[in-house]
């Protein structure tokens, strides 16, 4: 049995972690982090760099505000973005302490380094100032901002400390400036559609004839096999929203049913679920060629995996297709495993 000394123990430890958890909470600022500008380099290095620098923040113990709440503080902002009240302006719209936003600029001759600007508003008091550095755009972006958002995000600003890349024998990404954490978080790995918005594959199936002409003869069984092109037209929240994808199909049904033709072109939205797997589904139309044309209608649901870098299995489960015509409307039930290559 516990005595009255052990009690008051453990009571002074207990209001000593909650003392110490809301102090930690305190030191936790918002930030809402505007897309990253490029005046050089790729898309996709732009993407990476918005990418760092959510990590870096989250790395020094920041939360951040979605990309839907971002979206409604520009629209907020409206003509005033880029400037101080417009950044105040998204700032109090998603209840944000900090607006950041990176900003990749021109090299200053052909054989430069590249250089990334950080741009910092504090909310509270309408302050915004800037830092430049030289990067390394394919190496780890998050390590390279970090010293400079540890020192834009301070309520005293920048001051007058000095930087720590520029002091001899940094190297990028290696220096921490004082009262950053020494273990960093993991860069976030890479999501479903992240390796490119164009795909190319081949996929094989099985079908099922749910539905055919009372004279129709054989089994009801039949394989297929197609080929699949895709081109992502819609991103929301740099991938860690839904996708809206564009797909076509050209490929063939056999087996005892006989041979047929099929074409469709369609639509589909796939939604990542974790860092490796994404659901989804759409809807496409083309055409049927057995005995003739005929139109075709399909919906479908997808499971998508990232196996490897650029290269993702499909598996599309359920697939209802119908294709009518004045002689009998033929339905199908349907599945298939596609490999997809992505660039």
């Amino acid at each position: 049995m516990l005595g009255r000394g052990t009690w008051r123990v453990a009571g002074g430890v207990a209001w000593g972690l909650a003392a110490l958890g809301v102090a930690s909470s305190a030191a936790a600022d918002r930030i809402a982090t505007l897309r990253a500008r490029a005046e050089a380099g790729t898309e996709t290095d732009r993407i990476a760099l918005d990418r760092g620098t959510e990590d870096a923040e989250h790395a020094l113990g920041h939360t951040t505000a979605s990309a839907g709440e971002v979206l409604q503080g520009e629209g907020a902002a409206g003509d005033l973005l880029g400037t101080s009240a417009g950044l105040v302006a998204v700032g109090k719209t998603t209840n944000s302490d900090w607006v950041v936003q990176a900003h990749i600029l021109k090299p200053a001759g052909p054989n430069a380094s590249p250089r990334i600007e950080v741009e910092a508003c504090q909310v509270s008091t309408g302050r915004v100032e800037t830092l430049a550095r030289d990067v390394d755009l394919h190496g780890d972006l998050a390590a390279q901002l970090r010293p400079m958002l540890s020192l834009l995000l301070r309520p005293q600003g920048i001051g007058d400390d000095p930087l720590p890349w520029e002091q001899p024998g940094a190297t990028s990404g290696s220096a921490k400036p004082p009262g950053e954490a020494a273990q960093a978080k993991p860069s976030r790995p890479r999501i479903y559609g992240e390796n490119g918005t164009f795909g190319l594959g081949a996929s094989f199936g099985v079908e099922r004839i749910l539905v055919r002409p009372d004279e129709a003869q054989g089994s009801k069984n039949a394989g297929s096999w197609s080929l699949v092109a895709l081109m992502r037209i819609v991103r929301v929240d740099e991938g860690r929203g839904p996708s809206v994808e564009l797909l076509a199909r050209a490929g063939r049904l056999f087996g005892p049913p006989g041979d047929a033709t099929r074409f469709a072109v369609g639509a589909r939205v796939m939604l990542p679920l974790t860092w490796f797997l994404a659901a989804g589904a759409g809807g496409h139309l083309g055409l049927f060629q057995h005995d003739g044309a005929r139109p075709l209608f399909g919906v479908g649901g997808a499971l998508a995996f990232t196996a490897i870098p650029h290269l993702q299995i499909e598996l599309d489960a359920l697939s209802i297709e119908a294709a009518p015509a004045k002689e009998g409307t033929l339905v199908f039930l349907g599945g298939s495993l596609a490999a997809i290559a992505r660039f």
